[in-house]
């Protein structure tokens, strides 16, 4: 469920994205600015499970070819998927992939990136580089800990600080170290080696097999076997300890001319980031609880990584979307539900966080759930595998995306936000101009609107409530508001 900030009767009213977006054009985009680069990352549903193939309910051949939508996904001509000229996509970690976006560009599913690229491929003149960092089964908590993070002692549990191993020890227990440590996914994900955070090596220390730790300025890795430090088995010394190489964000930014050799005399710009991510958090209470302190901290380190990394490559302060997790849509409930209000309460505009107003976004998935029985099968940390689910989260993070860089939604009469449901009723906040006739309107998968009431704006915010009755799963219903006279 989104909102529609301009006209969806009147064609003369162009929003800054339209909806449905039209065919690609087919432009490689212009060759006299940077190329916009954004950098997706989260865990699995970030990787992607939306499925492209099959004929069974929740396909993305099922949708286009059979239920006529996402008419944009395909050509019109070919009836294959269009592929897009102006927008790259990059995998690195997992879901490796290079090359023109498409659905297919990574194999036979796809993450948000999809209706993401999209979305920025239409408004952007630029080229577009999408660049996604994820891994499944991640916590913020644990493994995405950014860097700065100190331990957490709740309920005699101490919760590791960045650098740290193990995740957890007991306040009176032992401390056995394991071969992870608190961060090294954030690290994986979007740091060059030499600025990774595993704790310096010590002398008289049980390392495990993997451990990983900062030693004269390096990262090592203990790739051999399990053993107590010494002198003698120092890294450097010896053969347990070798240098630590994994190839991510900083590996394709900092060789950006040989990687993409096209755009070698435009250069890349960091427009923004997003991250879609949260279900392994609910699975602890240092987690689910920290999470809201973690993701802020999540926020600025990587601005401030990146902006010292690439200086005058970045956007300053650089637009940041977070999408909710979605699990069980607005049923969803229990410390699943803790997270997901973690990650409203960084959203600038109506969270708890007044420097993030205008440049931080949280963007409400919830209503993108599809239930099993309309969906390829029955995978509920997933989504059920539903393409549907992952191209309209993807196109909302676009979309949230454009309206942090241009400082305005579709239309600047006014702005709202999905607050959720209540009852049957979805509840929407607006602040409209006083004395401004707005109108509803309501769609049903994505095919004709339908008009609904008028009511007067008062330049104050307002709770406007849209009836949910007789919703039908499996039907995309698509709520809008617009100034009546236009």
């Amino acid at each position: 469920m989104t909102a529609s900030f301009t006209d969806p009767t009147d064609a003369s009213s162009k929003p800054v994205v339209p909806y449905p977006l039209p065919e690609p054009d087919g432009s490689p985009g212009v060759t006299n600015k940077p190329v916009k680069v954004y950098i997706l990352s989260g865990q699995s549903n970030m990787v992607g499970r939306g499925t492209v193939n099959g004929t069974g309910l929740g396909t993305l051949q099922t949708m286009t070819g059979v239920e006529n939508k996402f008419p944009n996904m395909v050509n019109d001509v070919t009836g294959e998927w269009n592929v897009l000229q102006d927008v790259q996509y990059r995998g690195v970690i997992t879901d490796i992939g290079k090359g023109l976006m498409s659905p297919v560009v990574a194999g036979g599913t796809y993450g948000p990136e999809l209706g993401f690229g999209y979305v920025m491929g239409y408004h952007h003149d630029e080229p577009v580089l999408v660049l996604k960092t994820s891994q499944g089964n991640r916590a913020l908590g644990w493994d995405c800990l950014p860097p700065g993070s100190d331990r957490v002692v709740l309920d005699g549990t101490i919760y590791a600080a960045y650098g740290e191993s193990p995740e957890v020890w007991q306040v009176d227990g032992p401390r056995n170290r394991v071969g992870w440590y608190a961060g090294k996914q954030y690290d994986d994900f979007f740091l060059d080696e030499g600025d990774m955070g595993p704790v310096p090596w010590e002398a008289g220390i049980a390392y495990p097999r993997w451990a990983q730790v900062n030693h004269n300025g390096v990262t090592y890795i203990n790739r051999v076997e399990a053993h107590t430090s010494d002198a003698t088995n120092a890294p450097g010394l010896g053969t347990l300890w070798s240098e630590y190489s994994v190839f991510n964000v900083t590996d394709v930014l900092d060789n950006f001319a040989t990687e993409y050799p096209e755009y070698a005399a435009q250069g890349f710009e960091i427009a923004g980031f997003v991250w879609w991510q949260g279900h392994r958090d609910q699975n602890r209470p240092g987690h689910y609880q920290n999470y809201e302190v973690n993701l802020v901290r999540f926020i600025k380190s990587l601005r401030t990584y990146y902006e010292n990394r690439y200086p005058g490559k970045v956007i300053p302060n650089a637009p940041f979307v977070v999408g909710t997790v979605g699990f069980e849509g607005w049923n969803m409930s229990g410390s699943i539900l803790e997270v997901a209000n973690a990650q409203l309460a960084v959203s600038g505009e109506t969270g708890n966080h007044p420097e993030f107003a205008g440049n931080v976004k949280t963007v409400e998935t919830r209503g993108y759930w599809r239930d099993v029985s309309v969906s390829p099968r029955s995978d509920g940390a997933h989504y059920h595998r539903n393409a549907q689910t992952y191209l309209l989260t993807g196109d909302a993070l676009g979309r949230a995306m454009i309206e942090l860089q241009s400082g305005v939604v579709d239309g600047t009469v006014f702005s709202s936000v999905v607050l959720g449901v209540s009852g049957t009723s979805l509840q929407m906040q607006f602040t409209g101009s006083a004395g401004t006739l707005f109108r509803t309107y309501k769609s049903y998968d994505l095919i004709d609107w339908v008009t609904g009431d008028d009511f007067e704006g008062t330049g104050e915010a307002q709770i406007f409530q849209y009836p949910l009755e007789n919703q039908q799963e499996g039907v995309f219903y698509r709520y809008g508001l617009a100034p009546a006279g236009e």
